[in-house]
């Protein structure tokens, strides 16, 4: 049994090219289309002269070695393209409602109507611009038709088509989203990739589509003609949804894949920690550091200083981080209660006399004046020569 595919289809019969890469001709057999892959006995080959055959195998080999490359080539660029044609969809529903397709870069590929309204507007100028640029254009051309009213509601959906997640995909475009539409009610809703082919086959918007599934027989009938205000209803709760209106902070609005965004919130969380370091500081500094005091000082603290610094005769200590506390001028204490600073001069003592024996050489010396103050007083008694006694 041979196996092979085939080239070439004729009314009789048809060229295979097997595994080797020879070409056989076989009998026609029903459904037979170039391309398929087949299987085939000994007895389905046509033999012919051996001279013909072996030119036409030269020929048909040549041939179909062309074909399987363009074959292989023609696959490879289709997939290629498919990819960057569409990794993203983005739906927005207001009253027109508007599917955008993106690829991998953020530049739209695609803009189309999904209902009447849409169907009217022409968007063939988008194509090629960064989806930021592009949005902004659609809602200007939306307010410029007197579609997009002051706190009109507009549903938002997203999806990616080639990869389950992408988180910075999606933020990017999200911020885009949030930035033009900041002064509308925006319902923002991700999907999935099999959603974008289902609503295609459904006829309506990604958006659409998102609310179809949650949403009763009654409104399923009208779901591509219901206004968006009451189809984001039946959405809201649901975990892939988020909310924002123009009464409301956007930096409230959560991001895909990331927390709440709340500037009050980061600023108590700030303060508090700042308040906490502050404490943290205190209670290191307590009994260590002291603040120095312009003004008035207290004598019991500059004793309890002295007698914990024996190098600081001032009565005062500076902390590492000069910390200083202001006292009012009135409550200042006379200042000749104030301790002498060490730049102030203190005015030598006379030394006291020894007493005891405390030094050896100073009690020698003294003993020797007194001695000499002794042979003085009995010269001064002896008498004179020449005096009469």
């Amino acid at each position: 049994m041979n196996k092979g595919i085939i080239m070439e289809v004729k009314q009789n019969y048809a060229i295979i090219m097997n595994d080797d890469g020879h070409m056989d001709k076989i009998s026609k057999k029903k459904n037979m289309a170039i391309g398929q892959k087949i299987f085939y006995f000994e007895e389905d080959i046509i033999r012919t002269n051996n001279i013909r055959n072996i030119r036409s195998n030269s020929f048909m080999k040549t041939i179909g070695s062309i074909a399987a490359l363009f074959l292989i080539a023609f696959t490879f660029f289709y997939q290629l393209s498919y990819k960057e044609a569409a990794y993203a969809v983005v739906s927005l529903d207001i009253n027109p409602s508007i599917q955008i397709e993106v690829d991998n870069n953020k530049t739209i590929l695609k803009v189309e109507g999904m209902n009447d309204d849409g169907k009217n507007i022409n968007f063939k100028e988008l194509k090629g611009l960064n989806i930021n640029e592009g949005i902004q254009k659609i809602k200007n051309i939306l307010v410029e038709k007197n579609y997009l009213k002051e706190n009109r509601d507009v549903l938002v959906a997203f999806a990616l088509v080639n990869e389950d997640e992408n988180t910075d995909y999606e933020e990017s475009v999200f911020g885009t989203i949030k930035s033009t539409f900041k002064s509308e009610k925006v319902t923002y809703v991700k999907g999935k990739k099999e959603d974008v082919e289902e609503a295609k086959s459904a006829g309506i918007s990604l958006g659409r589509y998102e609310v179809l599934q949650v949403a009763d027989e009654d409104a399923k009938k009208e779901i591509d003609k219901a206004p968006v205000k009451e189809i984001t209803e039946l959405i809201k709760d649901k975990e892939n949804v988020i909310q924002w209106g123009d009464d409301e902070d956007s930096e409230k609005v959560k991001v895909p894949g990331s927390e709440v965004v709340d500037k009050v919130e980061n600023n108590t969380a700030n303060t508090d920690n700042n308040s906490n370091n502050t404490n943290s500081s205190n209670n290191n500094n307590d009994g260590i550091k002291k603040p120095v005091i312009n003004g008035a000082v207290d004598s019991s603290s500059n004793a309890n200083t002295n007698n914990n610094n024996n190098n600081n005769n001032s009565g005062t200590q500076k902390p590492e981080d000069d910390i200083i506390i202001e006292v009012p001028p009135e409550n200042k204490v006379p200042e000749e209660t104030v301790p002498p600073n060490k730049e102030e001069t203190i005015p030598e003592k006379e030394p006291a006399k020894p007493s005891g024996n405390d030094n050896p050489s100073e009690n020698e010396d003294n003993s020797n004046d007194s001695g000499n103050d002794n042979k003085n007083q009995e010269n001064d008694k002896l008498p004179v020569q020449g005096e009469t006694k």
